[in-house]
């Protein structure tokens, strides 16, 4: 019986920390921008990994916002235009510093794209968080 408790309370914990939840969420969104960039890699064959990158980049950021609406920041209030916008110009932001770095790491410096991808998502991450808590989803 104490097993039951304990994973309630831990899921109940988990779920109710918002930084955590926002790592959930993300890790969703990054796997969909991951799918998709291997996708237009490895089944298109761009010829451009910063082309790749970009589209699946912008399917990523759609379901970001879906998650963060829903699931990280459900009961924020404001008019859902103006978290629409600023939540856009924040990740179009993020966006071109995905591009340019992926851009740098894989097509001019000829370095795994993997990797690559992993530092600018981590970086992005931290950053993303506190703007979204701070100024969009309040």
């Amino acid at each position: 019986m104490s097993q039951i408790i304990k994973k309630l309370l831990m899921k109940y914990l988990i779920l109710n920390n918002k930084f955590i939840r926002h790592n959930l969420n993300g890790l969703f969104a990054t796997s969909i921008h991951y799918l998709f960039l291997v996708l237009f890699i490895e089944h298109f064959e761009f010829n451009y990994i910063a082309i790749a990158n970009a589209l699946a980049s912008s399917l990523g950021i759609t379901s970001s916002f879906i998650g963060n609406l829903l699931f990280v920041f459900p009961n924020t209030s404001g008019e859902l235009k103006k978290r629409i916008f600023k939540f856009y110009l924040l990740y179009f932001l993020i966006f071109l510093t995905n591009v340019t770095f992926m851009f740098i790491w894989s097509d001019l410096a000829n370095l795994n794209y993997h990797l690559g991808f992993l530092i600018i998502v981590a970086l992005s991450s931290l950053i993303t968080f506190f703007v979204n808590k701070r100024f969009i989803f309040v």
